[in-house]
């Protein structure tokens, strides 16, 4: 959705940068994280945060008012500034999975009601 709004706002393609790096190492880490610890990890309220705050940003942009860029630039910044503070995030914690199933950190690892791991 945020790159249809490119054409209209071009400091959109930052964002969908941004959003292209932020998922793809999600991809990357979340599968390295699941192979070599065999469990599976949640949702976290940062990415949630991130999610609504895009959605209300790209509804805000897309509602047909023509913004005046400044204002369209301070929605935008402030959905780039949920996405990096999510991937930072995210990041770290993926840093410290990893690092407790190297032995560097003590366990933190939950059982779900039917006996699987989840972080």
């Amino acid at each position: 959705m945020l790159a249809c709004l490119m054409s209209r706002y071009p400091l959109v393609k930052l964002v969908l940068i941004l959003f292209a790096v932020k998922e793809t190492y999600m991809l990357v880490m979340g599968w390295k994280v699941m192979m070599e610890t065999e469990a599976t990890g949640e949702a976290q309220w940062h990415g949630k945060l991130n999610t609504a705050v895009s959605y209300v940003v790209v509804m805000v942009l897309t509602a047909g008012v023509r913004l005046p860029y400044s204002t369209a630039n301070v929605l935008i910044g402030a959905c780039a500034v949920c996405m990096a503070m999510s991937f930072a995030m995210y990041a770290s914690e993926f840093r410290q999975i990893l690092e407790r199933k190297n032995g560097l950190m003590g366990p933190k690892i939950r059982r779900n009601s039917d006996g699987r791991d989840w972080i």
